[in-house]
């Protein structure tokens, strides 16, 4: 099972159809519990980095990401997603990110 991680920022529904295509049982949750157990975790994002990074936290997608990080578990981010698993982005100023991969 794909979970697709609804934090308020992503084009949800095209990512669903694309993993459901592929032949997986995909759900768009923000539920902790199916994101922890997932087969894999998908973060979209679409925006700008600090918005995103700002409704991640606020829905404590930060501590799904690192949990599963910390098991090595599947973590796919796409556009912005991907970005906020890096250490910080220079947009509109600079905002601080999950620090995963660093520049």
């Amino acid at each position: 099972m794909i979970a697709i991680l609804d934090y308020g920022s992503g084009n949800l529904r095209s990512a669903q159809r694309a993993f459901e295509l592929s032949g997986h049982e995909t759900f768009v949750t923000s539920d902790p519990e199916i994101c922890r157990s997932s087969d894999g975790l998908v973060v979209p994002g679409v925006g700008a980095f600090g918005a995103c990074m700002d409704q991640l936290l606020a829905a404590g997608g930060d501590l799904i990401i690192q949990e599963r990080i910390a098991a090595a578990q599947p973590i796919l981010g796409i556009c912005v997603g991907m970005q906020i698993l890096f250490d910080s982005g220079s947009e509109k100023g600079g905002s601080s990110g999950l620090g995963v991969f660093f520049r």
